[in-house]
C-alpha cells in the first residue's frame, strides 16, 4: 500500500468511526424566524405542528398564531388578530333600528354577532377600550360596549334625543377623558364620568350646560370638538318641529379646569350666530351646522346649506360649506365652498386631511389642509347616501343614512371601494330601513 492509499483509508476509518458516535449528528442551519426541529427547519410562529415548541401540535380546527394554538385565530380577519382568544375588531358600526353595535374587520367581514344596547343607537365614541354608544329613541341614555361584547349599564340622561358623544380629556380637574354628550329636547351639553357611569355608580353626571339663547328655543345641537380648553357644539336648529331660525350657529363653552362641586360649572362664552355670515348659506337656504372636528387651533364644523321643501329643510340650496373657526384669532370665521358635495354631515381627521360625508351626492370629500386655507379636492363616490364617516388603519369608511349597507374607500385611491350590504340588519322588517348611523375605529 502507498502512503497515499494508507493516509486515505486512516481518513475514511476515522469519519466512520465519527459517525457512529452517540448524539452525534449533522448541524442544521435555519433562515431567520424558523428553528431545527431534527433535520428540519420549521417556524414556531406560524406551523400547526410545531407550534411554540418542536413536536406541539395544535387541536383540530386550530391555528398557530403568534406561537400559541388558537380558535380565535382561524375565523379572526381583523388586521388587529387575536388578544386572550378575542378577535380584536378594526371599526364598529351603529344599528339605529335593530339596537345593536356591530364589530366588524377592515374587510368588513363580521367580528362576532351584534352587541345589543339601548334603542337607536345614533354616535360612537372609543375610549381606553370600550365604545360609548349614544341613543336617541325612545329614551336618552348612554352605554358603552368592550372589545369582548359586554355591555356596560344604562344611563339615562333628561330629555328626548341624543345626538352625539365625544371622548375629551384636560378638564373638570380629571386626569383621564370625559364623555360630552349633545342632549337635542333641552338643548344641553352633559358631562358624564365614564368610570361612574361604567359601575353605575351615582354622580355620572358631572356637568350640564344650557345652550339655549332664549329659553324655548330649539337649538338641536349636534356636532363636538374641542381646542384651546373649550368645546365648540354645532347648533343645528329644529328642522323638523318648525322651528328653522333657532340654531343656526355654534355655542362656545369654557371647560373648567378644577372639578365641578356644583353644576352648572362650565360657561358659555357666547354663541356665533351663522345667519348674515357670507357664504354660509345660499338663499333661501339656512347653514344648519352638523359635523365638527378640531384639528390644532383650528375648529371645522360642516354646513349643509339646506332650503325648505317637503314641509322641512331638507333640500340642498346649494353646495355644502365648511366653516372654519381660528380659534388662535379670537375665534374668527372663514367659508370654505364644497363643490360636489351636497348636504354635508360628519367630518373625520386624518393627518392634513379632513374627510366629509356628502349625503346629498353620495360621496366622502377631502379637504386638505397642508397649506394656509382648507382647499377641498375631487369627492369620491360611495354609492350611498353617506351619513357616518371614518379613517381606520389608513382605510375610510362611510354608513348609509337609510340602509344597512357600509363602504370601505381607500383615501389614497389605489383600492376600489368594497360594499357590504346588510351590516346592519332592516328593522321592523319589511320596511327596508336599518341605517347604520355611526362609524368609528375600534378603541
Amino acid at each position: 500500500m502507498t502512503k497515499g492509499s494508507w493516509m486515505l483509508a486512516v481518513v475514511v476509518v476515522a469519519a466512520a468511526a465519527l459517525a457512529a458516535l452517540p448524539g452525534c449528528r449533522t448541524e442544521v442551519i435555519c433562515p431567520a424566524g424558523q428553528t431545527a426541529c431534527g433535520e428540519s427547519c420549521r417556524s414556531f410562529q406560524t406551523d400547526p405542528a410545531n407550534c411554540g415548541a418542536c413536536g406541539h401540535t395544535c387541536a383540530a380546527g386550530e391555528v398557530c398564531s403568534a406561537g400559541s394554538c388558537s380558535l380565535c385565530a382561524a375565523s379572526c380577519t381583523s388586521a388587529r388578530g387575536c388578544v386572550n382568544e378575542v378577535c380584536l375588531p378594526d371599526l364598529e358600526v351603529a344599528c339605529y333600528a335593530s339596537g345593536a353595535v356591530q364589530a366588524l374587520a377592515g374587510d368588513l367581514s363580521p367580528v362576532g354577532p351584534p352587541r345589543a344596547v339601548d334603542g337607536g343607537p345614533v354616535a360612537l365614541a372609543p375610549l381606553d377600550g370600550r365604545t360609548w354608544v349614544a341613543h336617541s329613541y325612545p329614551s336618552p341614555t348612554i352605554r358603552s360596549v368592550d372589545l369582548a361584547g359586554a355591555v356596560s349599564p344604562s344611563l339615562p340622561l333628561g330629555g328626548g334625543d341624543l345626538e352625539m358623544v365625544r371622548a375629551h380629556a384636560g378638564a373638570y380637574g380629571r386626569p383621564g377623558a370625559l364623555l360630552y354628550v349633545s342632549d337635542v329636547t333641552p338643548s344641553t351639553l352633559v358631562v358624564v364620568d365614564p368610570a361612574a357611569a361604567l359601575a353605575g355608580a351615582a354622580g355620572a353626571v358631572v356637568d350640564e350646560v344650557d345652550l339655549h339663547r332664549v329659553a324655548g328655543n330649539g337649538e338641536n345641537p349636534k356636532g363636538i370638538a374641542f381646542a384651546g380648553g373649550k368645546a365648540y357644539v354645532a347648533l343645528y336648529g329644529d328642522a323638523f318641529l318648525g322651528d328653522y331660525a333657532h340654531g343656526q350657529a355654534v355655542s362656545v363653552v369654557q371647560l373648567p379646569t378644577a372639578a365641578c362641586a356644583t353644576p352648572p360649572c362650565a360657561t358659555v362664552l357666547k354663541t356665533i350666530s351663522l345667519q348674515g355670515v357670507p357664504g354660509a348659506a345660499d338663499a333661501p337656504g339656512l347653514p344648519f351646522p352638523s359635523g365638527a372636528v378640531a384639528v390644532g387651533s383650528s375648529v371645522y364644523v360642516t354646513l349643509a346649506n339646506l332650503k325648505l321643501g317637503g314641509g322641512y329643510y331638507g333640500t340642498p340650496a346649494g353646495p355644502g360649506k365648511l366653516l372654519v373657526v381660528d380659534t388662535a384669532a379670537g375665534d374668527a370665521l372663514s367659508v370654505v365652498q364644497l363643490p360636489g358635495c351636497e348636504n354635508p354631515g360628519a367630518i373625520a381627521a386624518a393627518g392634513t386631511r379632513l374627510w366629509i360625508a356628502c349625503g346629498g351626492t353620495g360621496a366622502a370629500m377631502p379637504v386638505d389642509l397642508s397649506g394656509p386655507v382648507p382647499v377641498p379636492a375631487a369627492p369620491v363616490a360611495t354609492g350611498v347616501t353617506s351619513g357616518g364617516i371614518a379613517i381606520c388603519n389608513g382605510m375610510g369608511y362611510v354608513t348609509d343614512q337609510w340602509s344597512g349597507t357600509v363602504v370601505r374607500f381607500d383615501p389614497a385611491g389605489a383600492l376600489p371601494n368594497l360594499t357590504m350590504p346588510g351590516v346592519c340588519p332592516v328593522y321592523p322588517p319589511g320596511t327596508g330601513f336599518a341605517w347604520a348611523a355611526d362609524v368609528a375605529c375600534a378603541p
